[in-house]
């Protein structure tokens, strides 16, 4: 969606266009949910704090400015930040389901088990980063971020960042290699 686009839509959400508003959620949902689900573990939740999200962003709608990213760092910000409120109500029981979010399409049944399997053990090794670093980590590799953008919803510099990211993959790749080695 490109920038007059956006600005044409917002206007539009923010006179209480109900098509207007369904664009964005439309347009913002999956990846959201994604980066949520990557965070918490637990489907339920994640469409709970989701809804929570699109309340917020609907509820601030007018306070809305489009940065040279679009609103996106603006509302992985917001979600990040209902994250952190429901960690801080609540401790979540399992955090070790599966990564569904990553999309796939096998083929054959033992296909779909080799990938639920690996995805199990990914986020096994994910869970070994710092709370920090895993965060970076799946919001460049598995939302899809730019480096620019990271920095701006985790309020770090791009340096930085790009030095977490390294040392992350770094880690994670002897953790990949020693486990295939076994």
């Amino acid at each position: 969606m490109d920038r007059t686009e956006l600005e044409s839509i917002l206007k539009k959400a923010i006179s209480g266009d109900q098509i207007a508003c369904d664009v964005l959620y439309t347009e913002y949902a999956q990846p959201l949910y994604g980066y949520i689900y990557s965070r918490i573990g637990n489907r339920l939740d994640a469409e709970d704090i989701l809804q929570d999200v699109f309340i917020k962003i609907f509820r601030n709608l007018k306070s809305i400015k489009i940065g040279p990213d679009g609103v996106r760092p603006y509302f992985y910000t917001i979600t990040r930040n209902t994250i952190i409120d429901f960690y801080r109500k609540k401790i979540p029981e399992d955090t070790s389901e599966d990564l569904n979010f990553i999309p796939y399409e096998g083929n054959t049944a033992f296909e779909d088990m080799m990938v639920k399997e690996s995805k199990i053990e990914l986020n096994k090794i994910l869970d070994l980063l710092p709370a920090d670093a895993r965060e970076i980590v799946i919001l460049r590799y598995i939302s899809g971020l730019s480096n620019k953008e990271i920095s701006k919803i985790v309020g770090k510099k791009e340096d930085s960042l790009r030095q977490t990211e390294s040392r992350s993959l770094r880690f994670l790749k002897s953790k990949l290699h020693k486990k295939n080695e076994k």
